[in-house]
């Protein structure tokens, strides 16, 4: 930067000189008074001047930025002029008599644009998945529409443009610690080793560069969803390749979740992906750009903060190296093929070459003495395990590829890791283990090892665990030697051998299953099913949407699901239920689980009854009996018979008639809101919104309803006697067409969520109901 304009603009910043001589400006060259203050940014200067009407940014940047100017200006207009379904800046003319969208000032290039209204995404605490996948449509339909923007006859060189990363480093390599020099080499690594052919045949465009959390605009809708509308700082538009857009898209958001980046990308990706399609090779592209973008964004943090700290750079610094780390550390492989997943194409192309490979080598019986019968896939984890019990006739497999929830599991922000990546075979305590194939020792320990299985230009690796290795380090192997024995039992497990496919020495054995990242890792750490002879795979989990559609085939529309994405739940534990990925939630929705999920105790009752008699109510059997007492036993002593129903409708239903029966009428008293379930009686009772939507005028004239004594939305508030005079006035309604039946409400009110009435309401209400001859019905089956 010249110390000629810009700089001689920042000496002035101290006094306040910058704001007057820009006003002055403002007023001169554009006809506009307003206040300025100024933003935070990495090298240009921005400005917000606030008018009586609008709201403008003025923007600085150095001389030798002009010819990029040109760029960024045909950009936004080609933006504004096309399909892009939002809002861009747009240059403010300049007064006289040849506006230009340009002025010097004191050797700067000053320009004023319209603003973008609305906050940025980088204001969000939290962005999910739903506003993710925004982000990448937006990126995609600016790709699109960019497209058609012709190339610039000096388009220039962008310092953040991915593909010039290793230069900007190596430029700035002065600025960052030898640690931190290794770190950013690691991430330049890939992007280094493209052919030069391929990188010749990406397809090419203008890009605006820059489609980040920080320069896409949003807005909230009532219920908080984020939408993005809009997008701003075109300063780093550029020609570069097409992949390029999305790859700093996806840095970015990789810094919104430095410890989980890939989920993040991944979204993005899917976003991108319903919008535009990429070709192959850009594809396989993409993670070398955000790995190179990355380092860029570092090295460039660093060499601004040390020339000119501000809070602003301090927080970008912090970032940028967040987001630099938190993708290094992602196992390898990882991201590139869940990458390939998104695009729906094979996450691991030489999978089906490594197969082929070890099938045409036809590996030696990894246990010894073991035949491919004894071996039995079993579904379900310990507890399936277990229950088959342990022999060497039938020896218990634990499949490939499985998820298995662990009960021990609670709720967290990252779902745990449930998918098996290899196969646990459950044979006892000393029984050898032979090498498949021809290896060599690459690690081990006490209980595991690694092998480097020789394969045509192919790098794969064995993963033995829960053994006792009589092998060393280094050591060659031929097919068939000895490598050890099945160790004693440890952890609570029976002894076992996990064994594992890897393509790379330091794969786990248990992933997380998220979208994309399922097929990623079962690609990485392929079926070992043909080193034991036996098909040990588990079959893909269902997908939510296939599930879905499978139930709206079948099942009426009215039992609806909870969620706009259903989660698919496969079991419940105590206060938790847990999805077909393992991952737990805490139920605080069930109505029907009192005493949590699978209790021991009344799991056994069920199952000694159903094994010993299970009829109806109308044969003399002592248990039924018996449980109705108990029942009364707990109970009031007026509350002294039981009557026993299969459902909440049924019982509502059933005290509807008894009203109705013991008074001779038919009208009845309910709340606004209430539901009281399906059957017809008291369906036609029901007067809420979301289970009867037109019930405002279908519901039957004998029906009279009150106001509903919520405290926090209600009418009166937390006072009682406003809600019981307005059950009164129902009854007096009731009365004009010969009184009332009874009056039907849930204590707590359980479609409101479990509220409580205002103090001293059901008593009052209770009162004036009997006064009018009406009996009172305490719906509680749901709270």
């Amino acid at each position: 930067m010249s110390r000629d304009g810009l700089g001689r603009i920042r000496e002035a910043s101290e006094g306040h000189l910058d704001q007057r001589l820009l006003a002055d400006h403002l007023a001169r060259d554009w006809s506009i008074a307003g206040e300025v203050s100024e933003l935070g940014s990495f090298e240009d200067r921005i400005f917000v001047v606030d008018c009586k009407k609008e709201r403008l940014a003025l923007k600085l940047v150095d001389r030798d930025r002009t010819p990029n100017l040109e760029l960024e200006h045909a950009a936004m207009r080609c933006l504004a002029s096309s399909t892009f379904p939002y809002d861009v800046p747009q240059p403010v003319p300049t007064t006289g008599g040849s506006p230009v969208d340009t002025v010097d000032i004191d050797g700067a290039i000053a320009r004023v644009m319209r603003w973008v209204s609305g906050r940025p995404l980088s204001d969000i605490a939290h962005l999910d998945r739903v506003a993710l996948v925004e982000l990448g449509r937006l990126a995609a339909r600016a790709s699109t529409a960019l497209a058609q923007l012709e190339p610039s006859k000096n388009p220039g060189r962008s310092k953040w443009d991915p593909r010039h990363a290793p230069q900007v480093v190596d430029d700035l390599v002065e600025h960052v610690s030898q640690d931190e020099r290794k770190e950013l080499t690691q991430a330049l690594e890939p992007l280094a080793e493209l052919p030069q052919a391929r990188s010749d045949a990406l397809p090419s465009q203008t890009i605006h560069g820059d489609i980040t959390d920080f320069n896409v605009i949003c807005r909230t809708d009532e219920e908080g969803a984020v939408i993005p509308t809009g997008l701003i700082d075109f300063g780093d538009v550029t020609w570069s390749w097409r992949a390029c857009e999305v790859a700093v898209t996806c840095e970015a958001v990789a810094a919104i979740e430095p410890s989980d980046p890939l989920a993040p990308m991944l979204a993005v990706l899917t976003g991108y992906r319903q919008v535009q399609n990429l070709e192959e090779h850009e594809i396989d592209v993409l993670w070398p750009l955000i790995l190179a973008r990355a380092a860029a964004c570092a090295a460039l943090s660093a060499r601004h903060l040390q020339s000119a700290p501000t809070p602003y750079l301090e927080t970008m610094h912090a970032l940028d190296w967040a987001a630099l780390r938190g993708l290094l550390v992602l196992p390898e492989g990882l991201a590139a093929a869940a990458i390939r997943s998104v695009f729906d194409r094979d996450p691991l192309p030489r999978k089906a070459s490594i197969a082929h490979q070890i099938a045409a080598l036809q590996p030696t019986q990894l246990l010894g003495g073991v035949s491919p019968q004894q071996l039995h896939p079993v579904a379900g984890g310990m507890t399936s395990i277990r229950t088959l019990g342990l022999d060497q006739d039938h020896i218990a497999v634990g499949r490939w590829g499985e998820i298995r929830a662990r009960t021990s599991e609670r709720p967290a922000p990252q779902p745990p890791a449930t998918l098996h990546l290899g196969v646990d075979v459950f044979a006892l305590h000393g029984t050898t283990i032979k090498a498949p194939l021809k290896a060599r020792v690459e690690a081990l320990n006490e209980r595991e090892m690694v092998l480097a299985l020789e394969l045509q230009a192919e790098s794969i690796y064995l993963r033995l665990a829960g053994i006792s290795p009589t092998v060393a380090a280094g050591q060659e192997l031929a097919s068939g030697d000895q490598l050890g024995a099945i160790a004693a039992p440890a952890d609570d497990k029976p002894a076992h051998v996990h064994v594992q496919l890897c393509t790379a020495k330091d794969q786990p054995g248990l992933a997380v299953p998220l979208e994309h990242q399922l097929q990623a890792w079962l690609a990485l750490c392929p079926d070992p099913s043909l080193l034991l002879g036996v098909d040990a795979a588990a079959p893909a989990p269902p997908k939510p949407e296939t599930e879905t559609g499978r139930r709206r085939h079948v099942l009426a529309g009215a039992q609806k699901l909870y969620y706009e994405h259903p989660i698919p739940i496969v079991r419940g534990w105590r206060q938790y239920l847990y999805d077909a990925y393992g991952r737990p939630y805490l139920d605080v929705v069930n109505n029907v689980a009192s005493v949590g999920h699978s209790h021991p105790r009344i799991t056994a009752a069920a199952h000694r009854q159903l094994q010993l008699l299970n009829t109806n109510s109308r044969f003399l059997y002592d248990s039924m009996t018996a449980y109705a007492e108990r029942i009364v036993a707990l109970l009031p002593a007026e509350l002294d018979t039981v009557f026993l129903v299969n459902s909440g409708s049924e019982a509502c239903d059933l005290a509807v008639q008894l009203a109705r029966v013991y008074t001779g009428r038919r009208d009845m008293v309910v709340l606004a809101g209430a539901y009281h379930g399906w059957t017809a009686a008291v369906f036609e009772l029901c007067s809420s919104p979301a289970d009867n939507p037109s019930w405002r005028t279908t519901i039957p004239s004998f029906v009279h309803v009150a106001e509903q004594p919520d405290p926090y939305r209600g009418r009166f508030g937390a006072q009682a006697e406003p809600y019981v005079r307005s059950v009164e006035q129902a009854c007096e309604r009731a009365d004009a067409q010969g009184g009332s039946a009874g009056f039907i409400s849930e204590p707590l009110l359980g479609n409101q969520g479990a509220v409580a009435p205002p103090v001293g309401y059901l008593q009052a209400a209770y009162k004036n109901v009997r006064q009018h001859g009406g009996l009172c019905i305490a719906d509680e089956i749901k709270v």
